[in-house]
């Protein structure tokens, strides 16, 4: 290397190492203007209070109403967030039929693929019926 070369080399090297040294500082600053912020979030949720069975329950008893005004049958639920709304049951969507029925009189009945069936059972709160269908036949038939 010549001497020259090696010069404008170590001033761009000097020159990096100082802007480095000035960005950490500012860096630091903001780090510091963050921290400062986050310190003094208050919780946005400590008055939130989780869904209770009787307040889904109440929620499946207008459903039941409506349903009753409309000359409707039933309501089947898919996995989802719907199910979710009445059930609290958090199931993810898959190929294999999971099912909720709220018909417009009675009882609040469950269909799941067999080998769900105590997954199934172990979330239910509201209703006890729990109709199981196997991969060989139609889930569409079990109720």
């Amino acid at each position: 290397m010549k001497r020259k070369d090696f010069l404008t080399l170590s001033v761009l090297v000097a020159g990096t190492g100082t802007l480095a040294g000035s960005n950490a500082s500012a860096s630091t600053q903001k780090d510091q203007d963050m921290n400062r912020i986050l310190d003094n979030l208050q919780p946005m949720t400590e008055d939130v209070q989780p869904i209770t069975v009787a307040e889904r329950e109440e929620r499946i008893k207008k459903a039941q109403r409506l349903l009753k005004e409309a000359g409707m049958v039933a309501l089947v639920l898919d996995s989802g967030t719907t199910m979710n709304y009445f059930t609290g049951i958090r199931w993810g969507r898959s190929e294999r039929t999971m099912a909720v029925v709220i018909p417009a009189q009675g009882e609040v009945s469950y269909v799941c693929p067999g080998f769900e069936e105590g997954r199934m059972r172990e979330l239910v709160k509201i209703g006890k019926q729990v109709y199981v269908w196997q991969e060989d036949e139609n889930p569409s038939l079990q109720i």
